[in-house]
């Protein structure tokens, strides 16, 4: 049991087994549907415009109803959050039953867009209060541990299923899988209520919403985050549009060599998250963060060669790496950065600012790609993110976040 590491303390944690099944079987659906509706927008439609709209509105979504949900996540039940979540998430796989054309794709991207919103804030603020924060790394390892195995097998079973009986038969799976996870729900139990000052609560929506992002932009060590991360979500937002479009119409592949590719993404995360998972404490987050941007570039810029399938299969194995290298540092630095009672809105208003550099990527890719070659864009938006993180590492501000302990004295609360 020595050698688990972190992962050991959990182990008897029945709570937080339970949410972690939970979690886990809601990603299997995450990870199937996202599969099939990108394989319905190119069946509808070859142009990177409908990629792009579909994703985009998605991402729209996410900016506005992020910080919003964010504040619930820390006002509200959240075991209600994550029950009105699934079934959110539930009802877009019965409007594609009966239609998928260009217009019901979209309407089904932004329900479970929203759906998505009202969970993330509820799960990411739970972990550290079932698991404790001593063992947050190895939960939030996990977490990402079981996300990246479900995102390993969901494209290749959605693939695999589409090809053989059809996109509706994977709508009803996925349907299934949604209806299971509220079983864990129910058998989930009470969830602990974040304790907050009788002066916070009397609080307006609105000022509580303030104070998350100021939690933001009075912190340094999270507007360097910010900073840096901010190119490699340009860069994620033009993937959204790129990478499929490349993927499966200049290089012509079928729906299970497309399914491989997003498995072989989630195979690197699954590798990256499972050692952090065991050494991770051991290490510096704040540098693990910023030289994981450097690589992430570097993958990225591989594009400009034009790379064949073959090419494409490795360079989707190292991006999900250097994607784990990415996700749980940054997780980690924000928890230890804030306190419970402000952590979901700090989060929410986090991602919201990062889905900005995602709508900017998918916007200038979805254009871009009608009139010159996807990969030369994605390569070039690769070097891009390279010397954003190499001009971090010049800051003098670098030095100074990255000797930084991550028992950080300062932890913003609710309080000011």
């Amino acid at each position: 049991m020595r050698r688990l590491g972190g992962y050991t303390a959990l182990v008897g944690n029945r709570r937080f087994l339970v949410f972690w099944v939970g979690r886990t079987i809601s990603s299997l659906g995450d990870a199937v549907f996202r599969i099939a509706l990108l394989l319905m927008a190119t069946e509808s439609s070859s142009s990177p415009l409908v990629l792009g709209a579909i994703v985009g509105s998605q991402t729209m979504v996410g900016i506005v109803l992020g910080p919003i949900a964010g504040v619930f996540a820390d006002r509200h039940s959240r075991k209600q959050l994550l029950v009105i979540g699934e079934l959110l998430k539930l009802l877009p796989l019965l409007l594609l039953m009966s239609s998928f054309s260009v217009n019901s794709l979209i309407v089904a991207a932004v329900i479970t867009t929203i759906g998505g919103s009202v969970l993330a804030p509820a799960r990411a603020s739970l972990v550290p209060d079932l698991a404790g924060e001593a063992q947050y790394l190895a939960a939030a390892s996990l977490n990402e541990l079981a996300t990246s195995i479900v995102h390993l097998l969901g494209p290749l079973l959605s693939g695999l299923l589409t090809g053989k009986f059809g996109i509706k038969l994977v709508l009803a799976v996925i349907a299934g899988i949604r209806l299971l996870v509220l079983v864990t729900l129910a058998l989930l139990g009470p969830l602990p209520a974040v304790v907050k000052r009788k002066d916070v609560q009397q609080t307006s929506f609105w000022l509580q919403l303030r104070a998350g992002l100021a939690a933001i932009t009075h912190n340094r060590t999270i507007v360097m985050v910010v900073a840096v991360l901010l190119p490699v979500t340009i860069a994620v937002g033009a993937l959204n549009v790129i990478q499929v479009d490349y993927v499966r119409n200049v290089l012509q592949v079928d729906a299970k060599q497309f399914g491989l590719v997003e498995s072989l993404m989630a195979a690197g995360v699954l590798v990256t998250t499972f050692l952090l998972g065991l050494y991770g404490q051991r290490l510096n987050q704040a540098k693990l963060l910023f030289n994981s941007v450097i690589l992430t570039g570097a993958v990225t810029s591989v594009f400009l060669l034009s790379p064949s399938l073959f090419f494409v299969y490795c360079w989707a194995l190292l991006l999900g790496a250097s994607d784990g290298l990415l996700t749980l540092p940054f997780f980690s630095i924000i928890v230890s950065q804030t306190t419970a009672d402000i952590r979901g809105r700090v989060m929410s208003c986090f991602e919201s600012l990062l889905r900005v550099g995602v709508l900017f990527g998918l916007a200038v890719a979805s254009v871009a790609a009608v009139h010159f070659g996807s990969a030369q864009i994605l390569g070039c938006i690769g070097l891009a993110v390279l010397a954003a993180g190499l001009l971090v590492r010049l800051h003098p501000q670098y030095a100074i976040i990255t000797a930084e302990r991550k028992e950080h004295v300062g932890a913003i609360s609710d309080v000011g």
